[in-house]
């Protein structure tokens, strides 16, 4: 069942609302930043001094500090982390929703494949009787006796091979249909392509 797209997507839009919850609430946080840099200055009048300056050690600048920010209020952050609780608690509803639906699913498919092999049992005995039936209408057809009636023996081998088709038919059906039911089984799992 966990194979399935459905569940499979699901699960993914949990674990993202996760990851977007995590985020919501790493904005409530203080930030602190450190920063430095170096700036090296190069004024003259004319070009080539300048370059000279630059690259000296003379007209150095260094800067480098810490920065703290803390928002007083943060109600945005507040109303984003309680959009994202909800969020998650959104997507593992519908995953559960989902799993549901898949469980009645799998019991409907599983109840047709009983009802399908109870067929099946009823088919195969009437597949038995009628041969049963075609042999006797055939050796009564073979060995005919003198009362018999021709035409009367012919047509009981006749309703005896038909019966007989006719059986086989609907054996025939049952086993397709018990097949189809496997590969939907398969497919509500989630197995079909494993």
């Amino acid at each position: 069942v966990q194979n399935r797209p459905e569940i499979m997507r699901q699960r993914l839009a949990v674990h993202i609302a996760n990851l977007e919850w995590k985020l919501a609430d790493n904005a409530l946080l203080p930030q602190l930043d450190a920063y430095a840099s170096i700036a090296s200055n190069g004024l003259n009048d004319n070009l080539g001094q300048s370059w000279e300056l630059m690259f000296g050690a003379e007209y150095v600048s260094v800067n480098a500090g810490v920065i703290l920010e803390m928002p007083w209020q943060r109600t945005r952050e507040r109303n984003n982390v309680a959009a994202a609780r909800l969020q998650v608690a959104r997507e593992r509803e519908l995953l559960n929703q989902l799993g549901h639906q898949v469980s009645h699913e799998l019991a409907n498919v599983v109840r047709d494949i009983e009802a399908i092999l109870n067929e099946y049992d009823v088919v195969e005995r009437r597949v038995d009787a009628a041969d049963g039936w075609a042999r006797a209408a055939q050796a009564a057809f073979d060995s005919p006796s003198r009362e018999a009636d021709f035409s009367r023996t012919f047509d009981r081998l006749l309703q005896a091979v038909q019966s007989r088709l006719n059986a086989g038919n609907r054996y025939i059906d049952v086993i397709r249909t018990y097949n189809n039911a496997l590969v939907v089984l398969e497919e509500k799992q989630g197995t079909l392509l494993e």
